[in-house]
């Protein structure tokens, strides 16, 4: 609530900012938030995974004949993601108070895909942290410093950064979370070129492969383990 109260002040005074409006904005922030909201509703277990790696914890997983993937998830709910639904329920409803949208089937499943396909790269990204652990055993540091780039950057249009930053973003693709769906669902254009406002359609295949990449990322950690010995 506080990062949106910062947004609101910042799009109130500037009224827009390269061309989107307080509420386009303001849906990408929304878009965010319910996507790590259904995100960490699963993916708990991963946020802090790197301490199953410190303290030994992970041998007791590896004895249980059961999916490893499926132990982790299943370690720990997060109830506080309730929160984000909540936030991100009345932040939608006031974009689209404001936003011209003709709502059909197609456009609801749009909307379902894309909220999908954010929830799928920033899952991704926890279970990346959590491969990095088999090699770097505390990865807690790297976690909080990419869920700060996440809340800092993804709450704008990637438009505004600089070429370096669209293409980190776009190859790394975290813009794929917020930025791409959102101008695709939006039919929105601004200064990015033409070919941006349909790639977002791509969000859920490009989140499902990211996935799919980490995961087997993932699986080498796991063999590259070495049990803690007692």
């Amino acid at each position: 609530m506080v990062q949106l109260l910062a947004l609101w002040i910042t799009l109130n005074y500037f009224d827009s900012i390269g061309g989107w409006s307080i509420y386009e904005v303001s849906f990408m922030y929304g878009l965010f938030t319910l996507s790590y909201g259904i995100m960490i509703f699963f993916f708990a277990g991963f946020r802090d995974f790197s301490s199953l790696i410190h303290h030994g914890s992970f041998d007791i997983l590896l004895i249980r004949p059961h999916n490893l993937l499926l132990q982790v998830i299943c370690g720990k709910l997060e109830l506080t993601s309730i929160a984000h639904f909540g936030v991100a329920s009345l932040l939608f409803w006031w974009c689209f108070e404001h936003i011209e949208l003709t709502w059909s089937l197609f456009k609801v499943l749009q909307f379902i895909e894309i909220l999908v396909a954010g929830a799928l790269i920033q899952g991704g990204l926890l279970l990346l942290w959590a491969a990095l652990s088999f090699w770097l055993v505390n990865t807690s540091a790297l976690v909080r410093f990419g869920w700060v780039i996440n809340a800092n950057f993804l709450s704008y249009p990637l438009s505004l950064y600089n070429k370096p930053v669209q293409w980190a973003f776009t190859a790394f693709p975290l813009s794929f979370i917020t930025y791409y769906p959102a101008k695709w669902f939006l039919d929105k254009s601004d200064t990015m070129a033409p070919w941006t406002a349909s790639i977002g359609s791509m969000s859920l295949i490009i989140g499902i492969l990211f996935f799919i990449v980490v995961y087997i990322l993932w699986l080498l950690g796991i063999r590259s383990y070495k049990s803690t010995g007692n």
